[in-house]
């Protein structure tokens, strides 16, 4: 079974991610990016001050001087843009296209500022006579920012262009005299370095789907591939949590199969299995948004979390998830399986009461206990509402 599951494991791919796990690969990945380019902002910082003060001690004349001091202007406008722009990239992570705008903004701002400045070590400036000294420092920062960024090949493309395609500008179209040999070894430099960070991207991005698929399957029950209690308890938590923050609602549905004992005693636990699955497989279908949860909560019961409805909806949604079971045809032996299913709805507005989870759970489990007494195949509510004074 083990080897089954690393199998699966290897042989996944991104495209093989549903939606949902796409985005949050894609959040994990604008997160990482941000958290790697700040040790590269500060490295490139202090990796200029030791190229000014090589200059300068090599040749420390006013014009030089002037350079350096405006070039340090120049780097330190650069790289508070760059921090700028990733910090409020850091504010959009959910919203991908808009996170790696400013990602990219920021990048290219930063990287283009070196790139432009080594350029003009290859025309007459006082930057001229160290001009090897700044290609080294360059092709070194390239090959730095190119395992850095190397989360998204993209990036790396994009780090290593920005900081050596200004030499070749330079010296293809504005210098006198193209010098073959420096301008091929920058060519050769730049191909090589992102090829050899093709593996490197492939590599991360493959760790990164083996952890959300590892983390799917930890937060799946096994059997009807709906979230199990562990995911449940935190989600629940966690929308609790958000529900305080923006003074919304939540809503909890428990369901339980109705007399399901009876279904495993008369045709046995797998037929009661596949009755498990195909109630899980109707309740995933009649969710629709992509934030709701849908968890196996123990033995034939479900939950399910709804956030920001209110309770007309969470009675029709409840309604309609009753009638589906109904219609649900498990046959064994030639004979259809009748099932039915009982919920208890509870529902509470965070501005109105003190939302918690053992106070909406108590309040649901009342409902349902309600809806068993009342004779099962129904829906009942327990709305929670403010105490009043």
């Amino acid at each position: 079974m083990l080897s089954l599951k690393n199998k699966h494991l290897n042989m996944s791919s991104f495209d093989d991610l549903s939606e949902t796990q796409k985005h949050h690969c894609e959040m994990q990945i604008s997160e990482d990016l941000i958290a790697r380019s700040i040790p590269g902002s500060i490295m490139v910082l202090l990796l200029w001050v030791c190229v000014a003060w090589l200059i300068d001690s090599r040749n420390g004349d006013t014009a030089t001087t002037q350079w350096l001091l405006n070039l340090s202007m120049i780097f330190i406008v650069a790289i508070g843009l760059r921090s700028y722009f990733f910090y409020i990239g850091s504010k959009h992570v959910a919203n991908t296209v808009i996170c790696r705008f400013y990602i990219t903004l920021g990048l290219s701002i930063g990287c283009l500022s070196w790139g432009i400045m080594a350029a003009c070590s290859y025309l007459e400036t006082p930057l001229f006579t160290h001009q090897n000294l700044i290609l080294i420092t360059t092709v070194g920062l390239s090959a730095g920012g190119a395992v850095s960024f190397s989360a998204s090949r993209f990036y790396t493309y994009l780090y290593v262009l920005c900081m050596l395609v200004p030499i070749l500008l330079v010296e293809f179209f504005i210098a006198e005299q193209i010098i073959v040999e420096r301008v091929t070894i920058v060519i050769m430099y730049i191909i090589g370095l992102l090829w050899v960070t093709v593996n490197s991207s492939k590599e991360y991005m493959s760790a990164r789907v083996s952890n959300i698929r590892l983390l799917e399957m930890s937060n799946t029950d096994g059997l009807t591939e709906v979230k199990n209690r562990r995911y449940f308890d935190l989600q629940l938590e966690e929308e609790i949590q958000r529900a305080r923050r923006t003074k919304g609602s939540i809503a909890l549905l428990i369901l339980d199969i109705d007399n399901f004992k009876k279904v495993n005693d008369e045709y046995g636990h797998i037929t009661g299995d596949k009755c498990l699955i195909a109630v899980a497989n109707c309740l995933k279908i009649s969710v629709q948004r992509i934030s709701d949860t849908v968890a196996r909560y123990g033995g034939e019961e479900f939950a399910i979390i709804i956030a920001n409805t209110d309770e007309a909806n969470c009675l029709k949604i409840a309604e309609h998830i009753r009638t589906a079971v109904e219609d649900i045809q498990v046959i064994e032996n030639n004979m259809a399986v009748s099932l039915t299913i009982s919920i208890g709805v509870s529902q509470c507005k965070s501005a109105d009461v003190q939302c918690d989870a053992v106070s909406l759970l108590a309040a649901a489990d009342k409902a349902l206990y309600q809806a068993k007494k009342q004779g099962r195949n129904q829906v009942c509510s327990n709305i929670l509402i403010p105490a009043t004074s």
